[in-house]
């Protein structure tokens, strides 16, 4: 069901530093590690809605220590995987909007990805506040 989508070892170490900003941006009680709380949450900001039991079965197929959590090695190494259903919830979301909407793919594109940068400014929460609205 979920795999990963290009070899570890192709991730570079600027690519392991912006990973790791990742990481830190979801370990909310900065304990080292993602618990499946603070891995549901970063699946719903990424805008990846999967059903209870597909989180579980991701967030178990990611802690491979079985320890509860997601460590950063663990992280580091599945992430093509993150990112794969990240693009691949994008995508479905904006064959959504252009099937209800007239703006063109470009357009839609171009809207998320604005919404995406402006979003996580003030509080990465997945959101536009008032504040981060006002720089639309």
């Amino acid at each position: 069901f979920f795999r990963v989508y290009f070899s570890p070892s192709a991730i570079t170490m600027a690519d392991v530093e912006s990973i790791k900003q990742h990481f830190l941006r979801h370990d909310t009680n900065r304990d080292g590690r993602i618990d499946a709380a603070e891995f549901n949450v970063m699946l719903k900001r990424m805008g990846v809605l999967l059903a209870p039991s597909d989180e579980k079965r991701l967030f178990d197929a990611m802690d491979k220590d079985k320890s509860g959590g997601i460590e950063l090695n663990e992280f580091v190494s599945q992430y093509p995987t993150i990112v794969a259903l990240e693009k691949r919830a994008e995508e479905k979301q904006c064959e959504n909007l252009r099937a209800k909407t007239a703006f063109s793919t470009e357009e839609i594109h171009a809207m998320y990805s604005n919404f995406k940068r402006i979003a996580c400014t003030e509080k990465d929460d997945g959101l536009i506040d008032k504040h981060e609205f006002r720089q639309l």
